[in-house]
């Protein structure tokens, strides 16, 4: 049994919770149900800060729509998870690293990884 990974998946872009949507979202989580460790909850209008300064962050700029957490044996595999996924207009995701007893090592700035 191969050991599984966490993965945030980020959706983007913001579509009305037509009928038809909300169908086919159903259809392709139930489909990978057994990979979900949390089906997530869409977000509403945020905030960017940097250095200071604030942005407004509007549902039809493209920020982050939504999340989910799933399990996948690695980043491929949880790639897979998103094929037919009907939901924004992209999907980004990330590995989940533990903060406590680290046991991934964390990249420096450079990208290398220590």
């Amino acid at each position: 049994m191969l050991a599984m990974t966490k993965f945030v998946l980020l959706y983007h872009g913001y579509s009305p919770p037509l009928p038809g949507r909300q169908a086919a979202w159903s259809a392709w989580l139930q489909r990978r149900a057994a990979s979900f460790v949390d089906v997530g909850a869409t977000f509403g209008p945020g905030r960017l800060v940097t250095n200071g300064r604030t942005f407004e962050l509007s549902l039809m700029s493209n920020p982050a729509s939504g999340y989910s957490i799933v399990e996948a044996e690695h980043l491929d595999a949880a790639e897979q998870l998103l094929e037919g996924c009907p939901i924004g207009d992209s999907v980004s995701f990330y590995e989940v690293w533990p903060i406590d007893g680290q046991t991934t090592p964390i990249p420096t700035n450079s990208g290398d990884i220590q």
